[in-house]
């Protein structure tokens, strides 16, 4: 039973594996692109996982997954993990994640028939490995990632679909830090990455710091929540997005980023009825509408939610 819920059991050893049918067909439109590729898939996988406990507190947990059959076959991917529960009251935890994947490319990547794009390609298979050193503390969570990027498929400036030979390393340091002091509470949220190939654009930094502060009324019967979200990344070439084949590409001629996306919001809670107030994107105006995340596509200007829910039971 490979989806049982974990034991509490100090040791055990648990095991599952099997085949797996995976079976996909489009449905399209007139207008929607794959009513040119004619693509329906069938692909067989073999599939094992274990997960084994030791003395407690000691976590191994392992997958691997092979296609025999279909577009993707020989496709590999395998996932290996282990854990150390140092405190399981407060739960403190330290440990370490590797992940392996071979890969074909997304299909449109090399099979494409319409009025404006015509390739048929083949491509070798995409390598990316990825080894996380993770620490957690309650809700307290930091980790380093290391990704190697060999033979990524992509589709280029020029709107051809490309693979790139040359091997690419990624290094991501991740932070979540919440906080809580009586009712005021804050939330943050960090990254920052760095990647030595130029096909994969990732900003430096990003981050998102939520601030909040409850009120409680009328005999705590009315919970009053004054929130603000503010999110920011730097500026970098993000990838472009093409409407006609509805993926992105890769383009170098256009930055975003580097500008505050600021929210705030309102929440009130009486019994089982919350009803919310949201104010996004308040800075528009002072920042001269330069707010895009994707090239050429702007973001929404200061807008306006309003909302209600209503839970029935607990």
């Amino acid at each position: 039973m490979p989806y049982k819920e974990m034991s509490n059991k100090h040791n055990f050893f648990h095991i599952a594996g099997g085949v797996l049918h995976d079976y996909t067909k489009f449905k399209y439109n007139e207008t929607d692109i794959f009513k040119y590729t004619h693509a329906d898939f069938n692909s067989i996988y073999l599939f094992a996982r274990t997960h084994i406990r030791l003395f407690k507190f000691l976590d191994i947990n392992a997958k691997i997954s092979y296609s025999i059959y279909g577009y993707l076959i020989n496709d590999l991917i395998a996932n290996a993990g282990i854990s150390w529960t140092i405190n399981d009251k407060k739960k403190h935890s330290m440990g370490i994640n590797a992940n392996l994947y071979r890969n074909s490319p997304e299909y449109i990547f090399e099979h494409v028939e319409s009025n404006h794009f015509r390739w048929n390609k083949t491509f070798s298979k995409q390598n990316i490995a990825q080894l996380k050193v993770f620490w957690n503390y309650e809700n307290y969570n930091a980790s380093v990632s290391y990704y190697y990027l060999n033979k990524l498929v992509y589709l280029s400036e020029e709107l051809r679909p490309m693979q790139n030979d040359t091997i690419g390393n990624l290094i991501q340091f991740s932070t979540f830090i919440p906080f809580r002091y009586k009712n005021f509470g804050t939330t943050a949220n960090f990254n920052l990455q760095y990647c030595t190939k130029d096909v994969v654009s990732v900003p430096l930094f990003a981050g998102k710091l939520s601030i909040f502060y409850i009120f409680e009324l009328l005999k705590k019967r009315l919970k009053i929540q004054l929130g603000t979200d503010l999110m920011y990344n730097t500026s970098y070439y993000a990838d472009g997005y093409l409407p006609t084949l509805h993926t992105f590409h890769f383009q170098h001629s256009q930055s975003v980023g580097n500008f505050v996306f600021w929210d705030a919001n309102v929440t009130f809670q009486i019994d089982r009825i919350n009803f919310f107030f949201r104010i996004g994107n308040l800075l528009p105006p002072f920042m001269h509408y330069r707010n895009l995340t994707t090239p050429n596509y702007p973001i929404k200007d200061y807008m306006i939610s309003l909302g209600i829910t209503w839970r029935f039971f607990d």
